[in-house]
This record gives structure tokens, C-alpha cells and sequence, in this order.
């Protein structure tokens, strides 16, 4: 599944329907007026109901095997892949819905597996804006980030170490918007909370390369 919709994303649930196949041209197809418009809301109808099953799996998924002292979650690190890659195609405001649906898995407290899913789907959100799009882009910087960076700071100071590990990770697709020199303009608490994530960025990837040697 997440290499179908890494290659044909923006192919699911398309059906030409055509009315008039004789043409002076072999390769012309006459399509019904109105159908590029429909495909493209059933595209996005189906790129968002699959966003939101491969949601549910990451918010179910307990699955994970321990190599040395870090984690690994096959089950969660492809459903997020595959979320990711749905996301290319949708309109800029689906992405920031589900941006916000994988937020919502850093509140569990209970189990540590939801946290760190909701953190490696938030990566992958991050990771499926284009930086050459400036739509997302500012989306990204603007609406995103902020919602994101208060729980991406507690995830950082998370008592699991993998959760911790996680949201570092989580950050690097996000990385160009993180920059301070390129917020000083915006001022206020995003601008404070940035300066506050990346020192602590900082000590979650020390932290876990030392712990790997």
C-alpha cells in the first residue's frame, strides 16, 4: 500500500468516463464536461478516508521489537510511510487536519506506543510537504508548527527515551521552518518555543547516540 500510493496517489478512484471515442485523432479522448472536477473530489475523498484508516492503525499498533535499547515499530514506521505519501495530493487544508489528528495521539498518557506513533506520523507529515510548494509551506510555518511545537517540547522531556528519540526525529522534516533566523519576525510564543525545541533536539540526539555506543 505505501508504495501504490508513493507512485499513484493521485490516480485513486479515478474513472474516466468518455462519450465520443471517434475523433480525428487516435490518441484524443472526449471526456463528460464536468468529470476532471468529480474525479478530483473522489481522488481526495479517497486519499483522506485512507489517511484516516492508516490513522487508526497507528493509534492501535502496540507492535514492537527492541534492538539494543531503541525500538523498532514496522507496523507504525509504514503506516505512517504510507500516510505520508496520501498526502502529497490533498489540498493543504486536509493536511493540516491530519497534522492535527496525529497531535491528538501525543496527549495519551497511558500507553507510551500511542505517543510515539502520533510522533512518527507527525514526521511523515512534515516530510510529505514539498518545499518548492509555498502554500504548505506557509501553512506549515504558519499554522502547523505552532500547534505542533508545545507537544513536540513535552515529547522531548517524555520519560521514555524512545518517545524522546521520536520527536527529535519528528522535527528534522521541519527543520528549514525551525530556523530562528528566518522567525525573528514572528514574535511571541512560537518564536520562544522555537528557541526552547532545538537545544532540546539537541540533547535527545546526544542522548541517544550514547546510549547506542
Amino acid at each position: 500500500l505505501r508504495e501504490i500510493l508513493r507512485y499513484q496517489a493521485e490516480c485513486a478512484n479515478i474513472f474516466i468516463e468518455t462519450f465520443d471515442t471517434t475523433t480525428t485523432s487516435a490518441n484524443l479522448i472526449k471526456v463528460q464536461p464536468g468529470t476532471a472536477e468529480a474525479q478530483m473530489r473522489a481522488n481526495f475523498s479517497w486519499l483522506e478516508d485512507i489517511s484516516v484508516r492508516l490513522l487508526c492503525v497507528l493509534a492501535l499498533d502496540r507492535f514492537g521489537d527492541f534492538v539494543g535499547d531503541g525500538v523498532v515499530a514496522p507496523v507504525r514506521e509504514t503506516a505512517a510511510q504510507a500516510l505520508g505519501a496520501s498526502l502529497r495530493d490533498l489540498p493543504t487544508r486536509k493536511v493540516f487536519d491530519i497534522g492535527e489528528a496525529t497531535l491528538t495521539l501525543l496527549k495519551h498518557e497511558k500507553a507510551w506506543e500511542v505517543r510515539h506513533s502520533g510522533l512518527i506520523g507527525l514526521k511523515y507529515v512534515f516530510a510529505s510537504i514539498p518545499q518548492g510548494e509555498q502554500v504548505k509551506m506557509d501553512m506549515l510555518a504558519q499554522k502547523l508548527l505552532p500547534s505542533a511545537l508545545p507537544r513536540l517540547i513535552l515529547a522531548l522531556k517524555d520519560d521514555d527515551d524512545d518517545v524522546r528519540a521520536a520527536a527529535a526525529e519528528a522535527a528534522l522534516p521541519a527543520r528549514e521552518s525551525l530556523n530562528p533566523q528566518l522567525l525573528r519576525k514572528k514574535k511571541g510564543p512560537f518564536e520562544v518555543a522555537v528557541d526552547e525545541v532545538i537545544p532540546l533536539i539537541f540533547i535527545a540526539v546526544v542522548d541517544r547516540r550514547w546510549i547506542k555506543t
